[in-house]
């Protein structure tokens, strides 16, 4: 397969859009993901991430991944795909990052005069 280099806007949210609507729903089982788009659009992942970049191109692609992420995280929420799957996916292909712990707050009170005031 030759590997697509560029893409008018029209043809990749006519592409875009029939993965979604055509592809998937005829491929049943299959789970969303960038490399099963990329095939779809017969392209690869350095040049999707290339498009994503492009100024006029990119808001397809960033929609496009978005709603795989979406798709994606309603099948972990029943259960269709297991949490450290869909947690190293989200990671690795949508930008997430592990969440960080708070450190708690440090909360300093300063004491003058006007304590007296309130009666102390």
């Amino acid at each position: 397969m030759k590997i697509k280099k560029s893409f008018t806007l029209n043809e990749l949210i006519r592409q875009t859009d029939a993965y979604f609507a055509e592809y998937l729903p005829a491929s049943e089982g299959e789970i969303p993901d960038i490399e099963s788009l990329c095939e779809y659009l017969g392209t690869d992942r350095e040049r999707l991430t290339a498009l994503e970049g492009d100024e006029k191109l990119g808001i397809v692609v960033a929609r496009a991944k978005n709603r795989i992420a979406m798709m994606k995280k309603q099948l972990a929420f029943r259960g269709k795909i297991p949490a450290t799957i869909f947690c190293f996916d989200m990671k690795n292909n949508h930008g997430y990052e592990k969440k960080p712990k708070d450190e708690p707050a440090e909360f300093r009170f300063e004491l003058d005069e006007t304590l007296e005031e309130w009666g102390g």
